[in-house]
């Protein structure tokens, strides 16, 4: 199954903007390219996969889902690869997955958000993540060169390792970090924008 689209996507509530589906053998590509803009009730992009398939989606467009920006997810040995090169808001939902935000790349997420099963999924940030409202799960490993912001009530927080190069940055009081496994999952990215009041304030919850 292959998907390119150039197109502007308007999509009802609980439709997907794009949908690929294999039941038979082989990959799933879906590929939105820049220029487009795809905004769908449900996913922006789901990519479904019942054999094992492998996926690959990769956007440069602008997508938006009432549900997530994109569903990707497949059964068995099947694995994921994300690449976002544009401009998503909503949730991603994946597993067994690699997800790259390439620089340049923008992420929004709000509300009760969650990327990723486990630690064995990867999420590759070298560009912005913000966080605007809720709380946002990230399970996965992370590496890059990039950030994640924390909105004003917002909380981020880390399953698994975080590494060397990824920049936290409050914009706001009142905004916890937490880390489930800091003592074996080490977080060494860089904290940046700590602010507040004794009432109201940034800080780091160490949950372990």
């Amino acid at each position: 199954v292959v998907i390119d689209d150039y197109a502007t996507i308007t999509a009802a509530a609980g439709t997907d903007g794009i949908r690929g589906i294999n039941s038979g053998t082989g990959t799933i590509t879906i590929t939105a390219e820049s220029g487009a803009t795809i905004s769908a009730g449900r996913f922006g992009m789901a990519a479904i996969g019942y054999n094992g398939n492998n996926i690959t989606v990769t956007n440069y467009a602008t997508v938006n889902g009432g549900s997530a920006a994109i569903d990707a997810t497949t059964t068995a040995s099947g694995i994921v690869s994300i690449d976002n090169f544009g401009i998503l808001i909503g949730n991603v939902i994946s597993s067994n997955v690699t997800f790259h935000n390439e620089l340049g790349a923008l992420w929004y997420v709000s509300g009760g958000s969650s990327f990723a099963t486990t630690g064995a999924d990867a999420l590759i940030n070298d560009g912005t993540i913000n966080l605007q409202s809720g709380t946002f799960n990230v399970e996965a490993s992370v590496t890059g060169a990039g950030t994640f912001t924390i909105a004003s009530g917002s909380t981020l927080e880390f399953g698994s390792s975080v590494a060397t190069g990824t920049t936290v940055s409050f914009l706001g009081a009142g905004g916890p970090l937490r880390l489930d496994n800091s003592l074996t999952a080490l977080f060494n990215g860089q904290i940046s924008g700590l602010d507040g009041t004794a009432l109201s304030h940034d800080n780091s919850d160490l949950r372990d």
